[in-house]
């Protein structure tokens, strides 16, 4: 593992870089939520392992701070990606341009052995909104996506070519209800609204190029598997709803406090589903 600096919007902005073990690799770029970090990321979901054992690169930035004049802290100063929501742990919040730098950081990538034409992107609560902003902002470089319990903001949503998408969320999340409704975080004093999962995805789907209402099938532990036909060449859509999980990542060390995260036991390990979806659609 190596850290690279990128110079970015008056600030040096920090990746961790996970090279495969052959030249012109597939990557995936992971993006960690509010509160994270590089690595955070890497002690919480295992992805550096991972990728290493399926031919895959790793790229983990780190998000700036609220104040990035300040060291970042957990609650009163984290470290967040400007997704385009309105975040209400700070309503004068406006954020830096991290799809330009996210965009800025994959150009870089060659450079590390990577290929740039298969470039996957995930992430995980504030790093899946930005994972979806980047995409509809920068479809050009983006391979395919694997967004964990998180929103797409982007409004509005328009696609010039399929995103080959899969969306994996708990349906116990506190954080990010899959029906929508007052929510309160850590970094906020009052309850915040979040709109439907279902309807996030619905949304997705008919821009990606896929029917916007799916096909769901129930396994025995009570996995929801949810696939969007495709409506044009190319497009591939699939979410899946896992029983029981909180706001963590599926199969992850479940670090975040389960007062606010809720139950982090999952019946899915979210590494091997989501870099078998990219190896089949993507990357």
């Amino acid at each position: 593992m190596d850290v690279y600096t990128l110079r970015h919007g008056g600030w040096d902005r920090r990746y961790r870089w996970y090279p495969a073990t052959v030249q012109s690799a597939p990557v995936v770029l992971f993006l960690h939520g509010t509160g994270g970090s590089a690595e955070w990321v890497e002690s919480e979901t295992g992805l550096a392992e991972a990728v290493r054992s399926r031919g895959f690169a790793l790229a983990v930035p780190d998000a700036l701070p609220t104040n990035p004049n300040q060291p970042q802290r957990f609650l009163t100063n984290p470290q967040r990606w400007n997704d385009g929501s309105d975040w209400a742990g700070d309503p004068n919040y406006k954020g830096e341009n991290d799809s330009e730098f996210l965009a800025a950081l994959i150009r870089e990538l060659p450079k590390r052995g990577a290929d740039p034409k298969r470039v996957c992107v995930a992430g995980f609560s504030n790093g899946a909104g930005m994972t979806f902003r980047l995409a509809a902002e920068h479809p050009e470089l983006v391979a395919g996506i694997a967004p964990v319990a998180g929103l797409s903001w982007v409004t509005p949503l328009y696609l010039p070519k399929p995103i080959p998408t899969i969306y994996m969320i708990g349906d116990a999340d506190p954080l990010v209800p899959l029906l929508g409704g007052p929510v309160q975080t850590p970094w906020a004093l009052e309850f915040v609204d979040r709109p439907s999962v279902f309807s996030m995805l619905e949304r997705w789907a008919a821009a990606t190029g896929c029917q916007p209402i799916p096909n769901e099938r129930i396994d025995r532990l009570g996995i929801r598997f949810q696939n969007y036909d495709s409506r044009k060449p190319g497009a591939q859509m699939q979410a899946i709803i896992i029983p029981n999980l909180g706001h963590h990542w599926p199969g992850g060390a479940g670090q975040m406090n389960p007062r606010i995260a809720g139950s982090k036991g999952s019946v899915v390990v979210g590494n091997e589903i989501i870099l078998e979806f990219f190896k089949q659609y993507a990357c």
